[in-house]
């Protein structure tokens, strides 16, 4: 049992327990050169050591050797990495340097860690060499620069890591044969040769104004493997103690590469310093056997070597960038990156452990005092004290273009919006929805008022975008801590119009009209005893395609008795919003029903509010004030959509409208003709003198192919059109556009 433990020993442990010049150390006032835990045993513990005989000296001596880490059972206490947290340290008196958070290995590369992943990577495209070492488990040695640069990678690789170094600006050709430079080193996940400033943060192990890693400004074999050791080659790695950081072998056993080219050293206050952009020779720390004294302080680095030589006396460690204990990001509107969205909650989730953060006036969030594991980062806003900013009348028109086909949103982000009930669908209920909101018979959706996409979030299906992710799901903490950013989708604001509130001017952040059009409220005509219609006259506008307003009265004059219709024949209760009628208030927004619009020939009286005056009470002449809902006009732009009409049982009829003949006056029409006489079935193509129309079919309201058959620059006279051809092979609906105004 005695010999098969100490056969798992390491030689220094087993040597100890044998008496070869270490048992017989303990009892020495001095046990020649000093290694850790190597120190005077008297009195009472020599007592009982030489009482106990050769067995008991040999347990003894195993035991204290696994506490104390010789025994290789303890190698795994001085494999992987230490954590060095992010701080400043003196690389000269009075010259500060930051370096962020990294991780570096416990010990230099073993030889046995080199051979392990040379063999998986170059069975992957790798070229690396066979590894040199002086034994099992000391380091590997004689490793030129690109050599070592390469192996990074190909241990990132191998544990699943995005590797460190490419040969492109872009980080899609990685690094793994030749000796190309690699132009391109991310500091994020993969293994890396540190900086300079990285291995010198480390090495002095937190104790500032000293010569050697343990803290002191003396060396002697008992804590370096160096000239004065007498080694004649290196020892395995974790031999010596570790510095204040818990890092083995910072001065002396092999010099070790750095990523720097050897140049000036940084100013005073520099944050990462990663050397020049290019050089003669790359930096070497650190001292190995074969160094001096003076090659082994933490800050020396006269070494001039080119990258492509190897020595027996050198070889390296890697880093990795440390998770940061934060995460920051930002949310701005998906129409408008200068947007920003004030007052989110963004809420950092790690099983039961909740983290949250409010993003500030430049939209802007970080959260602090993170762990590891996995976690998902989710915004929430639940209150929205102006729901209906950006949400807007026009928005409904885009939305009807999009249902009935004469115009598809172009944007995902477009799509969510309009799906302000969340039934994973863009349809008329939501159009109800967004009514509502604008006449001010509700301030919220079903869902919330807002959605938040992650911005990187790739879009299969612009027109399907309902798996989108709501939140970001990570497996641990990402290497870089900032840029983790979300878009803003306020639901029912299809035009992106939203702006916040503080850049929108009034207080209420709503939209301006799109139309240069002034809207007139007359002084009102007696229709009855105290009764008055309130004309309200629509100046500028040419084709209307949606209007919104409030009418505002003094409640204390009179009060409301309802709206009657003018040009606009298919306003309706639907289209007013009365329920603050009480407050001298009604809203009315309209749009019309077959998604083109309404042909006003410049001017027109639209609607007429009537109000019964209280008695004794004279009415005033209306407003149209900016608050509770912004006068929003639009007009039809290049090119419109004229009518959609539609073939079906042998019937013709309009789509979203109430009779066959859809048009714009004085623009163009398309007007059912036929069947005619003859039974062909025909459509009548009417074009304004100089306008260019088209005319096209569809069979699903979705793709549309022209239809050229006598259809050119119109002259007021129209151009009939022979389609049973077309409808015999599936075609349900034609329209005609406007493409020249």
């Amino acid at each position: 049992m005695d010999e098969r433990l100490l056969n798992a020993a390491s030689p220094r442990v087993s040597a100890l327990a044998a008496g070869r010049g270490g048992l017989s150390g303990l009892g020495r006032s001095s046990c020649g050169p000093r290694r850790p835990g190597c120190w005077p045993i008297q009195g009472a513990w020599r007592s009982l050591l030489d009482a106990g005989g050769d067995g008991f000296r040999r347990w003894f001596c195993l035991l204290l050797g696994v506490w104390l880490g010789w025994a290789d059972g303890a190698v795994a206490a001085t494999a992987g990495q230490v954590e060095v947290v992010a701080g400043t340290f003196e690389r000269q008196p009075g010259v500060p340097v930051m370096v962020s958070g990294f991780r570096m290995d416990r010990t230099e590369i073993p030889i046995e860690l080199w051979e392990q992943v040379r063999d998986w990577a170059n069975a992957r495209g790798y070229d690396l060499p066979a590894g040199d070492s002086f034994g099992a488990g000391h380091p590997v040695h004689s490793i030129h620069w690109f050599d070592a640069v390469k192996w990074c990678n190909a241990r990132s690789e191998r544990e699943g890591i995005a590797p460190a170094y490419h040969l492109d600006d872009g980080g899609q050709q990685v690094y793994r044969s030749g000796l190309a430079y690699p132009v391109a080193a991310t500091w994020r996940e993969g293994y890396r040769l540190p900086t300079e400033a990285e291995w010198e943060k480390a090495a002095r192990g937190g104790v500032a104004n000293r010569l050697y890693p343990w803290g002191t400004d003396s060396i002697s074999p008992a804590e370096a493997n160096f000239n004065d050791s007498g080694s004649n080659g290196t020892v395995p790695v974790g031999s010596y103690a570790p510095n204040p950081f818990g890092l083995h072998d910072m001065a002396g056993n092999v010099i070790e590469w750095c990523w720097d080219w050897h140049g000036a050293l940084p100013q005073a206050g520099a944050v990462d310093p990663v050397g020049g952009a290019q050089g003669e020779y790359r930096v070497m720390r650190g001292g190995g056997w074969r160094s001096v004294a003076r090659s082994c302080e933490v800050s020396f680095r006269d070494h001039l070597v080119n990258p492509l030589n190897a020595y027996r006396s050198l070889g390296f460690r890697t880093v990795r960038s440390a998770p940061p204990a934060w995460l920051s990001g930002a949310i701005h509107s998906y129409a408008n990156p200068s947007n920003a969205l004030a007052g989110v909650s963004v809420r950092w989730v790690s099983g039961a452990t909740l983290r949250e953060a409010t993003t500030g006036m430049d939209g802007r969030y970080r959260i602090d005092g993170l762990g590891g594991g996995a976690f998902t980062l989710t915004p929430v806003l639940e209150t929205d004290t102006l729901p209906a900013n950006g949400v807007t009348t026009a928005d409904i028109t885009l939305l009807r273009r999009h249902i009935l086909g004469l115009a598809p949103l172009d944007s995902a982000h477009k799509v969510l919006a309009g799906d302000v009930n969340g039934s994973s669908s863009v349809t008329t209920a939501d159009i109800t929805l967004i009514r509502r909101l604008i006449l001010g018979l509700s301030t919220n959706f079903s869902g919330g008022l807002w959605r938040f996409v992650p911005s990187d979030e790739v879009f299969t299906n612009a027109m399907s975008p309902w798996s989108a992710r709501r939140s970001r799901s990570y497996t641990s903490m990402p290497a870089v801590a900032t840029g983790h950013d979300f878009k803003a989708i306020k639901l029912g604001d299809v035009n992106g119009s939203w702006k916040a509130p503080a850049t929108s001017g009034a207080s209420t952040g709503r939209a301006k009209s799109r139309s240069k059009a002034s809207l007139e409220v007359g002084a009102g005509r007696e229709v009855g005893a105290g009764v008055r219609v309130h004309e309200v006259r629509l100046k500028g506008v040419r084709v209307l395609t949606s209007m919104q307003f409030t009418l505002a009265w003094d409640p204390a004059e009179a009060v409301y008795e309802g709206v009657e219709a003018g040009a606009l024949k298919d306003l309706g209760l639907e289209h007013v919003g009365t329920g603050r009628s009480g407050q001298g208030l009604v809203t009315v927004s309209w749009d019309p029903a077959n998604g083109v619009g309404r042909d006003l020939a410049g001017e027109a009286v639209v609607l007429g509010l009537r109000l019964r005056s209280k008695p004794g009470r004279t009415q005033s002449r209306l407003t149209v004030p900016e608050s509770p809902t912004v006068l929003e006009v639009t007009e039809a732009s290049v090119p419109v959509g004229v009518g959609v009409v539609c073939w079906q049982a042998g019937e013709w009829a309009a789509v979203g409208a109430a009779k066959a003949v859809v048009g714009l006056e004085g623009e163009a029409r398309l007007r059912v003709m036929g069947p005619d006489g003859d039974g062909q079935v025909v459509l009548e193509v009417e074009a304004g003198e100089g306008q260019a129309v088209g005319v096209e079919w569809s069979a699903d309201l979705r793709s549309w192919t022209p239809v050229r058959e006598g259809v050119g620059l119109g002259s007021g006279s129209p151009v009939r059109m022979d389609v049973r051809g077309q409808a015999a092979s599936g075609a349900r609906f034609w329209r005609v556009q406007v493409l020249d105004r």
